[in-house]
């Protein structure tokens, strides 16, 4: 259908005259010359101007805007009559969308049919703020002549379609809109009804779809109020979509945008709801996304996905990015799942190092700990306060222990007491390595004289220590025979052999030769302020040989 824009009001009449008001006489459905309006003789720029209808539809179209209008000179011969017209929007101080200007006009009815361009056409923005003026103008010398308008009338397409109550759809209807859809009021749409639109829908209002209704759009969707999609509804958008209200999809309810989705206000998905973006995704405010549904985006996205309100992704919710690695601050997950995916250069995305966050212990099997870099770290708000509350990930196993404790158990950092206790530094051997100690005796001469003794104290510890180990190293060549009838023992007395009995050294032993001495009773404690000491009971002279006892001690903690 066709929107005509015929005269309703004569703001500016000039020295123009007719019946009682200008606006009326060339308002006509029809053209007709029967009623007119005209100049003064001679005019002098003489300016009048008409309002048109002010309930007119912008169609969302540039084509088929059409300017109407009938002029002529009243009488022939006399003096040269020029008549401009312009399309203008706010009046005579707006803007004008058009003119034309007919030169030296005859006493014959013309029609101009004057089309706009689409330039002209898009120009305008407000159709309900439109008129026409038509100027008169005189020149050259003659008889008195007046310039003469019969009929004016604007023609554009239909407007978009529009309805202002409730609406609603049951059972298999469907709406089919070329341009645009406007909803001021609510619409429901129950059973496996659609609603097709080719140009841009807007819900000013409430919208329902129930059952298995979908929308449709191949422009841009704006959904200005609330809008419930339940069941299996589903909403395909080509263009742009926009959504100022709330927004919630339940059931298997899907929305698909093939351009760009902004989500401006509270958006939230339960059961296995869906959300595929090609292009970019933008959320301004709050995004829940519950129960197994999904917010998949395969084109790029420039800063990555933004949230800038709260974003709380829960339970088996996935987020997954085919076509870019998102870049920007490291993100902190709770309990939720990281795809892997590929690149578009089929290269396997991994996420970066990242530091974790959660209540539980990190599990490595589970996202997001399965798909951490190594050198990742989590962080446990949930330990204990004796527990490590820091882990790392230091393997890729898929398995528990890829993570491991760092810090210490109920301490912020790592303090000296911690190096010397058995469990100081959690998953290390520190602790015991820094307690044990190396103790090298004096050099002992085999040959100090048949049955003679050298006694020689070791050690006299401050702090309990404990023998682990003992064993002599020789530092000059035993002979092959007579070095046997020498011997070694250790106690905590002098001449005791209450740590090591006495044991026969061996011979033809080279330099840097060892022999293992036995414990009498195992690992060996030696109390705060005791000592160790050493027996050598010798050979007589000119036998070769010398050695030194070497200890392993831990210091008790």
């Amino acid at each position: 259908m066709t929107q005509f824009g015929r005269p309703v009001a004569d703001p500016v009449t000039g020295g123009w005259s007719g019946g009682a008001n200008l606006f009326g006489e060339i308002d006509e459905v029809s053209a007709s010359e029967a009623d007119l309006i005209e100049t003064g003789n001679n005019p002098s720029n003489d300016v009048c101007e008409v309002d048109l209808t002010t309930s007119l539809g912008d169609p969302l179209s540039s084509s088929t805007h059409i300017v109407r209008y009938r002029y002529k000179k009243h009488a022939a011969a006399g003096r040269t009559i020029e008549l401009r017209v312009r399309l203008l929007q706010g009046g005579a101080g707006g803007t004008q969308i058009a003119i034309w200007t007919h030169s030296d006009i005859g006493e014959t009815i013309v029609q101009a049919d004057n089309t706009l361009s689409s330039g002209e056409a898009d120009s305008i923005t407000d159709y309900t703020d439109l008129s026409l003026e038509f100027r008169g103008n005189t020149s050259g010398g003659g008889a008195a002549r007046k310039a003469q308008v019969s009929w004016a009338v604007l023609e554009i397409p239909d407007a978009a379609g529009f309805i202002e109550g409730a609406v609603a759809i049951a059972g298999s209807a469907v709406i089919t809109v070329a341009p645009q859809m406007l909803y001021t009021a609510a619409a429901a749409i129950a059973g496996s009804a659609e609603i097709t639109v080719a140009a841009q829908m807007l819900y000013a209002a409430a919208a329902a779809i129930e059952g298995s209704g979908a929308v449709v759009v191949s422009g841009g969707l704006v959904l200005a109020g609330g809008v419930a999609i339940s069941g299996s509804g589903e909403i395909t958008v080509q263009g742009v979509r926009g959504r100022t209200g709330a927004v919630a999809i339940q059931g298997s309810a899907e929305i698909t945008a093939i351009a760009q989705m902004i989500l401006a206000g509270d958006v939230a998905i339960a059961g296995s709801g869906n959300i595929t973006v090609l292009a970019t995704a933008l959320r301004e405010a709050a995004v829940a996304i519950g129960g197994s549904g999904e917010a998949t985006i395969s084109g790029s996205i420039s800063g990555g996905l933004v949230r800038e309100g709260a974003a709380n992704i829960s339970a088996g919710a996935e987020v997954s990015v085919s076509g870019v690695v998102i870049q920007g601050d490291p993100p902190f997950f709770e309990n939720w799942k990281v795809r892997r995916t590929l690149n578009s250069r089929g290269e396997l995305i991994l996420p970066p190092v990242i530091w974790l966050h959660g209540s539980d212990i990190p599990q490595g099997n589970l996202e997001p700990a399965r798909s951490a870099n190594i050198g990742s770290m989590y962080s446990q708000h949930g330990a204990l306060d004796d527990a490590a509350h820091v882990w790392l990930k230091i393997d890729d196993d898929n398995s528990d222990s890829d993570w491991q404790r760092i810090f210490v158990q109920g301490a912020a950092l790592v303090s000296n007491a911690d190096f010397i206790a058995a469990a100081g530094v959690v998953g290390s051997k520190l602790a015991t390595n820094a307690r044990r100690r190396i103790i090298v005796s004096k050099e002992f001469d085999i040959d100090n004289g048949a049955g003679s003794t050298d006694d020689n104290i070791m050690l006299l510890p401050s702090v309990g220590v404990t023998v682990i180990a003992a064993r002599v190293a020789y530092t000059e060549a035993t002979d092959s025979d007579v070095a046997g009838s020498a011997n070694v023992r250790l106690g905590t007395s002098i001449g005791g052999g209450d740590i090591v009995a006495a044991a026969a050294l061996q011979t033809s032993k080279p330099v840097g030769g060892i022999t293992d001495l036995t414990l009498v009773s195992g690992d060996t404690p030696v109390a705060a302020n005791g000592f160790i000491a050493v027996r050598h009971t010798g050979v007589a002279a000119t036998e070769a040989g010398k050695y030194k006892i070497i200890l392993e001690i831990l210091v008790d903690d």
